[in-house]
């Protein structure tokens, strides 16, 4: 990840994705640990949840907050979550 501009906020859709349906329970739980990061996190690592989006497969979570807040949610999804974990810039 480019440091540059690393603490500037913009908008980022982040896509967790499974190979089978997701129950809810496992929904609940990825939009549970990610809500209790936005709520925990200060500074720097802080962001705003703007929307959620589901399907079967997939999850779709946006966010408002900086490179280093997206590089920490990240993290913990990949340290907590067996799932494809991907993001890309939302600038709509």
């Amino acid at each position: 990840m480019n440091i540059d501009n690393i603490n500037k906020n913009g908008k980022w859709l982040v896509t967790i994705a499974s190979n089978h349906a997701l129950s809810n329970k496992e929904k609940d739980f990825i939009i549970d640990l990610i809500s209790e990061e936005a709520r925990k996190t200060i500074g720097n690592y802080s962001f705003i949840i703007h929307d959620v989006l589901e399907s079967q497969k997939y999850l779709m979570i946006l966010i408002e907050g900086s490179k280093i807040a997206l590089r920490n949610i990240l993290s913990v999804c990949n340290d907590n979550i067996p799932y494809t974990i991907s993001y890309e810039r939302y600038d709509k």
